[in-house]
């Protein structure tokens, strides 16, 4: 290797740690302030935080294991192959949840329908309907012994008033640090969230995921029910700008694994990186909840987004080969 091109490599490892670096908000703000007043921020636990306000460091934080995220039916081909392949093939034992509706026999049918149609039969429908079975030892053991999970269901705030904090829901985190893979769709895919907007008593509120899928808010059926304007909303809200917007169309998928999420379907998936944007609500002219420096990716089949760099990857080029 030229030693010139050593320089340039080595110049580039400098700049992407110094990148990688997380600070909390104010910090280097705070850094440039003469010795004397930083000494008196300290004293008074200010150093970096604007008076009255915490430090908000950015979280870049991926899955701890697969993840299959669908944005509702019709759910693409390529996600449920997927989905089985990371469950170790058609003999795994997969756990069919219908959390997140009030029909559950009817979703759990239509889930059901999916894999079976691959050739998968050690299928089981776990109707985690009620917040007792959600505590119960029992469905906490049959959950455990299955190889993948499928959450499905249109509505996200009935599978978090089942399943959020509850001890199923810790089963569940077990499963995907062990490796096991973790399915959503539709409303079974927001409640994956480390956050996600509800509709509570008319109003559309922030509120805490299951946590499974940390660092991003996952809004399914994206496109379709115009979810745009509400998936900025929630990462305008405080707190949350460090976190990355995911919009899942119906028909299409996400497949995240080893910090890599990979699009997959007919349909688009759009993703929204607000951490270099600013509230633009205090300037005239300007709608509550109105953002500038908002970066928006729609990736379609084949594409990725590298979750810790929160850079898009683009799909393998084929190589044609030319017989001549």
């Amino acid at each position: 290797m030229k030693l010139d091109r050593l320089g340039d490599i080595t110049s580039e490892l400098s700049a992407n740690l110094v990148k990688s670096i997380v600070l909390p908000g104010g910090f280097l703000e705070w850094l440039s302030k003469p010795l004397a007043e930083r000494l008196r921020d300290f004293k008074s636990g200010a150093s970096g935080a604007r008076s009255g306000e915490a430090a908000d460091p950015v979280r870049i934080v991926v899955p701890a294991g697969p993840l299959v995220l669908i944005g509702g039916t019709p759910a693409p081909d390529e996600a449920i192959v997927a989905m089985i392949h990371l469950a170790g093939g058609r003999a795994a034992k997969l756990a069919v949840v219908p959390v997140a509706t009030q029909e559950h026999a009817r979703a759990a049918e239509e889930a059901v329908r999916y894999f079976a149609r691959f050739g998968m039969r050690n299928i089981q429908v776990l109707d985690l309907t009620t917040r007792e079975r959600a505590e119960s030892p029992e469905w906490c053991a049959d959950l455990a012994e299955c190889d993948a999970v499928f959450l499905c269901g249109e509505t996200a705030a009935i599978g978090l008033a089942v399943l959020r904090g509850s001890a199923c829901a810790r089963t569940l985190q077990q499963m995907m640090a062990a490796g096991k893979p973790v399915a959503g769709m539709g409303g079974g895919a927001a409640i994956l969230s480390d956050r996600l907007v509800i509709e509570q008593d008319g109003h559309e509120v922030l509120t805490a995921g299951l946590g499974l899928a940390p660092s991003l808010v996952i809004d399914a059926y994206f496109t379709q029910e115009s979810r745009f304007g509400h998936l900025v909303k929630a990462l305008n809200k405080e707190g949350a700008t460090s976190l990355m917007g995911v919009g899942l169309d119906a028909g299409a998928s996400v497949v995240i694994k080893d910090g890599e999420a990979k699009v997959l379907g007919e349909s688009s998936v759009t993703f929204l990186d607000a951490r270099e944007s600013t509230p633009a609500s205090d300037q005239a002219n300007y709608p509550p909840g109105a953002m500038c420096g908002l970066k928006v990716h729609v990736l379609m089949d084949g594409f990725g987004m590298n979750l810790r760099t929160r850079k898009p990857v683009g799909p393998p080029v084929a190589q044609a080969v030319n017989e001549r």
